[in-house]
């Protein structure tokens, strides 16, 4: 399960950005459709998988297409979008041993740490680049 929430968390951000910048659709309108994409998906199929898969999907799906939707300005790669939806599913995976459900607020709050993360990671990683120049 959890190679398929971490897949779906990566392949969410990461079609959400290429449809939103690439297909010219926008960022909402890409998150939104991939999200009705998949819960109409999970709605007429979801009987054919495990049901923490069908509850877990689309809330992954949600989340991760927050964070397809950062602006080129801030991450211009859509691989590392991609990665950064890697790190959103692992921060929901973990998150569930932390906070109570119900509580608001949790899929954007992930989403932007894993953009967060990503783009500090970057920076580090052109840092230590010039220093070795």
């Amino acid at each position: 399960m959890i190679w398929i929430v971490i897949g779906t968390g990566t392949a969410s951000a990461f079609l959400t950005f290429v449809m939103s910048h690439n297909l010219r659709l926008g960022p909402i309108r890409s998150s939104a459709l991939l999200s009705l994409l998949v819960g109409l998906c999970i709605h007429f199929w979801g009987m054919l998988i495990a049901d923490e898969l069908a509850f877990a999907v689309p809330l992954i799906t949600i989340g991760a297409s927050f964070v397809g939707m950062t602006g080129k300005e801030v991450i211009k790669n859509p691989l590392w979008i991609g990665c950064a939806g890697g790190i959103f599913s692992g921060l929901w995976l973990c998150s569930n041993f932390f906070l109570e459900n119900g509580l608001g607020g949790g899929l954007g709050s992930a989403a932007c740490l894993s953009v967060l993360t990503v783009v500090g990671l970057r920076q580090i990683g052109a840092k230590l680049e010039r220093k070795k120049s």
